[in-house]
């Protein structure tokens, strides 16, 4: 009984963005422990690539990390409480030595070197920082490895769980310096790779792939969780290392197995990141910029995320008529119902009867606002009985009056019965105005006559000539004259078919609605919920992992589903099931609970919603309009140029599977107060007359009364804060569309006001008793740094960047660790010093007194360029001192090559410069930008990877790219891909807060 008070509750937090599940797939077990103890166990087996971190609660409220583990196809185990005691010792006997310390784990791959001298190639995520590591040791592998794919084994105070991949690796061009962690475990490994070897030799089956668990407290109780990231890109080159893996994995008769590789970001060292060139999915997209790229179907590029504003709808009544269920919703945001349409925010009635007709209910309409309907149509003699139900009529817009559908003399008609409980799914009426309906006409004695066939009708309209002509019996639903859909009746069986650009394409029965995702390609879902939906790509019907749950999908790719997976009606943002409450934040909960059911999408993103019992009496309605954002930039570096990159819009942050407190799953605009207005593209799928109007307190968007409207797909309002406003306040954007206003706060406004930010730069020479000084190569010129660096702050965080380059240089024998660096064995800055970030080091101090040599600098922050043999720290080009307001850049670099890429591969002869696709600037210039980074938005770097290992700043955003981070470390990257400069919301927060004290500090001045 006593054990039973400390059963444990093993769950999953799993962060999976992609069509792939990656859930492990554990079970629960029952393993001896290192005391002999038998320990109940969740043992799961790791996918290779993914990261995973083991944490424990006490109350479900409060999780502590305590271990984490780099997956590489190995079982781990995770032992949660005793099942049975460790047997008594004998009596007389020795007691028990105590257990071990902790080991730390590492997964490493060891790969035979394919270099001449030969040797083995270990490669990791760093320690240190997560970064991908590779290095070449002088011991080789044993020729039994080929039998052992795994191993596992404590040594020293590390847990070595191994790959080893068949395929032979190159070795690094040049040899990574080592971090403190990781020197310590490559000295480990290295040591005991002739006993690993051994192993392998005497006996496989000692080479384990689940390490026995040390004991639990026993008076512990405790829940557990396994979370794992499926984003980690150790290499930084675009493509996640489990893709990575997978490729390396896959057999090519022509070249070998090898193909991408996790720890190197330019496997075939052609100068083109992995991930631009590997498409893991094989669907044309590279897979830095597919939306999925474990899902061949979800050919889609990653492009600006939405955040929707949520329009509540109330459905009028009519008297003598049941509240009917909204029928529709088409491109330019009109629901369409059987008696009315909501367009521009207001409710407008039809009219239900014209020449020769009554009782007409709409149930289709396009996006040109043309509408088709059925009606009950006067009998054409005295002898006929009753009126006609079924009859078709059109209307032109909402506002206009019904006609019949009729073409010589015959009428068109469908077989549609409308009730208030029905919903159809799919086209009934196109853009180019055509429709699918069968033809009668009515004999002199009032006799139906037809009804057997169905024609593709052309409805009047500007620019068409009305028509009709006969296709095969059955099609019903339609995206244009060319491609048509329905139930064959053709033989004993009806079955589904797609009409295509001529070709008739037989489909599984079940379906009810396809849509259109271009390049001949169809989205289909199914009604019955027993088969996953698919799609049609090249007249080909193919498997649809990614949306194996929606049921309809709009032309970037976003996709609707009903709820699933612990999701309330989530939508396929980006590639990933993204749950209702993030797609519009701040709505009223009841609209992001299991009551919320998605029912329609358009073509360009307008979402139908509906929430209550489904019954239809007492639901709820809503319709959900996407907002995308991005400003206008004009760059100084580059003047006259502009840029939509980098300019103080943050969609970023919430695309994150663990966006953080700040940023409150919203779209964030950084909002000036004094300096330039901002410009701001807004992308809505707007009909281009009735407008969506923005206010906020505080902020005058540029039009009459301090608002902005918005008009069609695209476009452009300034914002500008003002009195009320405040430096730092966050100020939600209130949208009305006509008489309507959102419930949900979609964008958002971080207020900031101007400063100047004043930047000194010293460089200083190094001097070295009984070798020429050493000043550096590279000194910034002070005009295009000072662009350059207002082109990241000034549109991101509103400072104004002065920067001063003092000439006179400062001449320090600053080194007091090592005057060779052949011998050099501490860093050159002790950066790992628990008192960095509070004082100076000794050799930072020299430095500092000679520059309070010179006339006294009010600068906020001072940038030291350095003359040094050695890289910072031992493996840095900068470091910082945030306290004390102190950069520390390289000047250049140990072996000479001014502008050498971080890898260690100099550029081409005649390259002066490393580019990215926003500038072409001195790297220089970069690791100055993000030094002062760290001044302002503190330390950490956002790629350092796992739960407990690394800092990994204010804002880590797992799920995302770290490339595009200015935060980004300096760790593996490749030519042409130097660094980002985005700075994020949880960046801007942190930021304020710094300058705030330095306004208190009367350093800068408010």
């Amino acid at each position: 009984m006593n054990r039973l008070r400390h059963f444990v509750l093993a769950c999953l937090l799993i962060s999976n963005a992609v069509g792939r599940d990656f859930r492990p797939q554990g079970r629960i077990d029952h393993i001896q422990a290192s005391d002999a103890s038998v320990q109940v166990c969740y043992v799961f087996p790791t996918v290779p690539g993914l990261a995973y971190t083991v944490e424990t609660s006490h109350d479900l409220t409060e999780w502590t990390a305590v271990d984490d583990v780099y997956g590489l196809g190995n079982d781990y185990v995770v032992s949660m409480r005793e099942y049975t005691p460790a047997p008594p010792q004998p009596p007389g006997s020795a007691p028990p030595l105590p257990h071990p310390p902790p080991a730390t784990n590492i997964s490493l791959c060891l790969q035979p070197c394919s270099d001449a001298g030969g040797g083995t190639i270990v490669s990791w995520a760093s320690l240190d920082n997560g970064v991908a590591m590779k290095k070449r040791t002088g011991v080789s592998l044993t020729a039994n490895w080929q039998f052992q794919p795994y191993f596992w084994n404590r040594y020293g105070g590390f847990n070595f769980m191994i790959l080893h991949p068949r395929p032979a690796a190159r070795a690094p061009e040049v040899d990574p310096e080592l971090g403190t962690k990781d020197a310590a475990m490559f000295t480990q490994l290295v040591v005991s790779l002739p006993t690993i070897n051994q192993s392998i030799d005497d006996n496989l089956a000692r080479s384990r792939n689940q390490p026995p668990p040390a004991p639990p407290d026993p008076n512990s109780r405790k829940f557990w969780r396994v979370k794992c990231d499926w984003s980690v890109d150790s290499d930084q080159d675009g493509s996640p290392d489990w893709a990575e893996f997978e490729i390396a994995s896959r057999i090519n008769a022509n070249q070998g197995a090898v193909q991408a590789d996790a720890f190197d970001p330019d496997t075939d060292h052609n100068g083109v990141p992995d991930g631009d060139q590997l498409d893991y999915d094989a669907d044309g997209v590279a897979d830095n910029k597919d939306a999925d790229l474990s899902d061949d179907s979800a050919a889609f590029e990653i492009g600006l995320l939405p955040r929707y504003a949520l329009f509540p709808i109330v459905v009028p009544k009519h008297p003598g008529e049941p509240t009917y269920r909204p029928v529709e919703v088409n491109d330019s945001g009109t629901v369409l119902c059987p008696y009315d349409a909501w367009t521009g925010g207001a409710w407008t009635s039809f009219a239900k009867s014209g020449e020769g007709f009554a009782h007409a209910k709409a149930f289709g309409i396009n996006d040109l606002g043309e509408i088709v309907g059925t009606c009950e149509r006067v009998q054409p003699s005295p002898e006929a009985r009753g009126p006609l139900p079924g009859n078709m009529v059109y209307w032109n817009s909402p506002t206009r009056a019904p006609a019949l559908i009729q073409q010589d003399g015959f009428h068109a008609w469908s077989p549609l019965i409308f009730t208030p409980e029905s919903y159809f799914q799919g086209s009934m009426i196109s853009n180019d105005g055509s429709i699918l309906a069968y033809s009668e006409s009515v004999s002199v004695a009032g006799l139906l006559e037809g009804r057997e066939q169905t024609y593709l009708w052309t409805l009047p309209g500007s620019g068409r000539t009305p028509a009709k002509e006969s296709v095969t019996n059955g099609y019903e639903q339609l995206r244009d004259r060319n491609h048509y859909w329905g139930v064959i009746s053709a033989g004993e069986t009806p079955y589904w078919s797609l009409h295509s650009d001529g070709a008739s394409i037989p489909l599984q029965e079940g379906l009810n609605h396809f849509s259109f995702l271009g390049d001949s390609s169809y989205f289909l879902s199914y009604s019955d919920g027993t088969k996953d939906s698919g799609a049609i790509r090249n007249q080909i019907l193919i498997a649809a992992p990614a949306y194996s749950k929606a049921i309809d999908v709009s032309e970037d790719g976003t996709a609707i589903a009903n709820s699933h997976g612990g999701l309330a009606a989530p939508i396929y943002l980006n590639g990933k099931w993204t749950d209702i409450f993030r797609a519009i934040p701040d709505a009223p909960g009841f609209w992001s609970d299991q009551t919320v059911r998605l029912l329609d999408t358009t073509a360009r993103g307008w979402v139908l919603a509906e929430r209550g019992d489904f019954s239809h009496i007492g639901s709820d309605y809503g319709v959900m309009l996407p907002l995308r954002a991005e400003c206008l930039y004009v760059k100084e570096l580059t003047p006259g140029e502009t840029t939509t990159k980098n300019t103080g819009v943050d969609d970023f942050s919430a695309g994150s599977s663990d966006p953080g407190p700040a940023v409150q799953n919203k779209i964030w605009i950084m909002a000036p107060l004094g300096g330039e207005a901002k410009s701001i593209i807004f992308k809505t799928p707007l009909d281009g007359i009735h407008p969506l109007v923005l206010s906020a307190p505080g902020i005058d968007f540029g039009n009459v009364g301090g608002k902005g409207y918005l008009y069609g797909n695209s476009s452009t309002v300034s914002a500008l804060a003002s009195i009320p406003a405040e430096t730092g306040q966050e100020l939600p954007i209130n949208l009305e569309f006509g008489p309507s206003t959102s419930i949900s706060k979609p964008v958002a406004m971080k207020v900031m006001r101007r400063r100047t930010l004043h930047v000194t730069v010293y460089y200083v020479t190094k001097v070295t008793p009984g070798k020429p000084d050493n000043p550096p190569d590279l000194i910034p010129e002070q005009s295009s740094l000072q662009a350059f660096l207002n082109d990241i702050y000034k549109p991101q965080l509103n400072l104004n960047v002065q920067v001063k380059v003092v000439a006179t240089p400062l001449v320090v024998d600053w080194d007091l660790e090592s005057r060779d660096r052949s011998l050099a064995i501490d860093p050159v800055f002790d950066v790992n010093s628990p008192n960095f970030a509070e004082i100076d080091t000794p050799e930072q101090g020299l430095i500092v007194a000679e520059r309070s040599k010179l006339p006294k600098d009010e600068a906020n922050i001072e940038v030291y360029i350095l003359g040094s043999e050695r890289l910072l720290g031992g493996d840095a080009w900068g470091s910082t001192n945030r306290d004390q307001r102190r950069c520390w850049i390289m000047g250049d670099d140990p072996d000479k090559d001014p502008y050498k890429t971080l890898t260690g591969d100099p550029l081409p002869a005649g390259e002066t410069e490393s580019r990215n696709e926003d500038y072409s600037y001195p790297l220089q210039y970069w690791n100055i930008a993000h030094e002062i980074g760290h001044v302002l938005v503190g330390y950490g770097h956002p790629n350092e990877q796992g739960g407990s290992s690394g800092n990994r700043g204010k804002a880590p955003l797992p799920g995302t790219d770290h490339r595009k981070r200015l935060m980004l470390s300096g760790k593996g990257r490749v030519a042409g891909q130097l660094g980002g400069f985005l700075l994020v919301k949880g960046e801007w927060d942190e930021a304020e807060k710094w300058i705030r004290k330095e306004e208190i500090s009367e350093r800068i001045k408010p």
